[in-house]
């Protein structure tokens, strides 16, 4: 069957707006399905690093157990293979387009005329470039032929609960060596009357923690065990890196619900986790948000923030987590080209070792 430009570009356009569709109607289910707000920046946490906000969403709608995805150059170039048969997950892939500057018309390069072109090349036509968008393909990891039994290589396992007071550790010293805010551990009462004088001690509402914006302190609950103060330093130090330069009037649902965006994502990263408490936390200020900003609602920004705000602080919150827990050997686990070699070097292992086993066994015999 010959190839009809017109109708594949049509084509196009109609899986670009179903792809619309499936992004708004996630966004409004945030608002009246508890679970799936919580559950979307828990998912995000794999693949915020890589993925744009919506393309994180259009994944999970696709696939809710995906772990690592990729392009199906990107699996070949690291060495492995798409399995046959297998469908890729539709995303926004960006693309660089040049538009010929024509008749007062912007003609796409790829739409131009032959003697266009050539003018173009000489330098006869001015010209711009735009972005835009095409359908791409992404495949999760266990739609290749990558060996399962290595996905542990390349995935965050989590830190075991006795030692979350070690990250604690790391993180305070991250916010008060990068970020200059300092991490006070308070009493939850002043524990004396000139404490009490000065506004100190943790009560009421912030029972667990807070940051002082005015002070650029992070405070939070010195008998705290060790679990709850790593959840309660992240939700604080969201506020910290999220809402340093915020204006005063700022929507404040907005601020506590980009927090706690931030504190999942981190938790999750860590393994902990996610108390009802949180959940109930981030329901209420998105749903307070939705009610209470009007047309200053703009939820994919603030989430496009937070994504951005994590790519830029969870690497160097891990290089300190590595001084502390060297033997952990997580970071983002290893490269994928890395091991690939481990996993020839092993093979080989294996293959010398049959080798000389036949060998032996010629001898004895």
């Amino acid at each position: 069957m010959a190839y009809d430009k017109q109708k594949a570009i049509q084509a196009a356009k109609e899986e670009k707006q179903k792809m619309k569709e499936k992004i708004q109607e996630s966004i409004e289910s945030w608002a009246v399905q508890p679970e799936a707000l919580a559950a979307f920046f828990q998912f995000s946490e794999k693949f915020s690093y890589q993925y744009s906000f919506r393309n994180t969403l259009l994944i999970q709608q696709q696939n809710r157990g995906a772990i690592l995805c990729q392009s199906f150059d990107a699996w070949k170039k690291s060495g492995y293979s798409v399995l046959k048969g297998m469908h890729g997950m539709s995303i926004y892939v960006p693309v660089q387009a040049t538009m010929l500057e024509i008749d007062g018309k912007s003609i796409p390069l790829s739409e131009a005329s032959e003697k266009q072109k050539e003018d173009y090349k000489n330098g006869k036509i001015p010209y711009k470039t735009k972005l835009h968008y095409r359908i791409g393909k992404t495949f999760d990891i266990a739609q290749t032929n990558f060996p399962p039994e290595k996905y542990p290589d390349l995935l965050s396992r989590g830190i075991p609960s006795d030692k979350h007071g070690i990250c604690v550790q790391a993180i305070c010293e991250y916010c008060e060596t990068e970020l200059k805010v300092p991490v006070v551990l308070e009493a939850n009462e002043p524990e004396s009357p000139e404490d009490f004088h000065m506004g100190y001690g943790i009560q009421g509402a912030s029972l667990y923690g807070f940051y002082d914006r005015a002070q650029k302190e992070i405070h939070i609950g010195k008998t705290l065990q060790d679990t709850a103060a790593l959840s309660t330093l992240a939700h604080e130090m969201g506020h910290a890196v999220a809402h340093e330069n915020r204006a005063d009037d700022e929507n404040l649902h907005k601020i506590e619900f980009e927090a706690d965006a931030f504190s999942i994502m981190l938790q999750e990263h860590f393994g902990l986790p996610i108390s009802d408490r949180r959940k109930e936390h981030i329901n209420e200020h998105y749903r307070k948000y939705q009610m209470t900003a009007g047309e200053n609602f703009k939820p994919e920004e603030s989430v496009d923030r937070i994504f951005t705000l994590y790519k830029k602080h969870i690497k160097g919150i891990e290089q300190k987590l590595q001084k502390y827990l060297p033997e952990e050997s997580r970071t983002f686990g290893k490269d994928i080209l890395a091991v690939r070699e481990e996993n020839k070097q092993e093979q080989t292992g294996k293959k010398n070792s049959e080798e000389r086993k036949k060998k032996w066994r010629k001898k004895v015999r």
